[in-house]
């Protein structure tokens, strides 16, 4: 599947094109990972009602802390 912004940039090789689509896969894939893992593991329950077992803002962590930076961090950074 190509990039359909890729095809407008107007690359002079395919190798072009498909450098210039995996790295904006790569980046929209790392933030979209990063942005789901801090959802998931922030605690926003004292500013934001949420239901009952709802798995987004209701983790762990209100802060970032030195434990979050180990845990939640550490993940990011590996991913």
């Amino acid at each position: 599947m190509i990039n359909l912004a890729s095809e407008f940039e107007g690359h002079h090789t395919v190798t072009e094109k498909l450098a210039s689509t995996t790295t904006k896969m790569w980046v929209v894939h790392y933030i979209s990972t990063a942005i789901i893992l801090m959802l998931i593991n922030f605690n926003l329950t004292d500013v934001v009602t949420m239901p009952v077992n709802f798995p987004i803002l209701t983790g762990k962590y209100k802060d970032f802390t030195a434990e979050w930076y180990s845990n939640v961090g550490a993940t990011i950074c590996l991913t």
